[in-house]
Formats: C-alpha cells, structure tokens, sequence
C-alpha cells in the first residue's frame, strides 16, 4: 500500500480498498463504504484526498465530499473539475489541515 510506503498508514482508522468492496472510485458507493467504516461522519466536515482528479476528487465531489487534489506533477485539471482544495505535497496537506 502507498500509505505504509510513505509511513502513514497508521494515521488511519480505516483504510478501504475497491477489490475488497467490490465497486471502485469514482463510484459513490465505495465513499459511501468509507463513510460507513467511519461511523458515518458528517459529510461537510470530511475531506477525500487523493492524487487522482477524476477518481479521488470528482468521484468524492459527487458523492457529497469535499476533494482534495495532491497534485504532485503539477499537472492543469481539467476544465469540467474543479477540486475544493490542490496541494502539491503531503506537506502542504498538512499545513492545510492545521489552518
């Protein structure tokens, strides 16, 4: 998993993984399982990161979640996407979530 190689995967309380549900992003059902494994939390306090736009942000956007864009080539969204948030590193995630 991309989170323990980056040493942060026990930052998480749940980790969901499309193989194991059956459905994958952008599906709003695999936001809905993520949901679900958390206890159900208010939609308009969480936050999807991921690095894919269509997948992570879009499929997120649609299923009533903010998305954050980790945006680590630097590369233009398209123009039909437009994430809540873009940052270019785990870093700047994190100056993020503290403000």
């Amino acid at each position: 998993l991309r989170l323990e190689r980056c040493g942060v995967a026990h930052y998480f309380d749940s980790l969901v993984i499309s193989e194991q549900v059956g459905v994958a992003k952008p599906h709003p059902a695999i936001f809905d399982h993520a949901l679900a494994s958390l206890g159900h939390p208010i939609k308009a306090k969480t936050l999807m990161v991921g690095d894919n736009i269509v997948a992570d942000v879009k499929g997120a956007q649609n299923a009533g979640l903010a998305g954050c864009w980790l945006n680590h080539q630097q590369a233009t969204a398209p123009v039909d996407i437009q994430p809540d948030y873009t940052v270019a590193s785990l870093n700047e995630l994190q100056q993020l979530l503290l403000a």
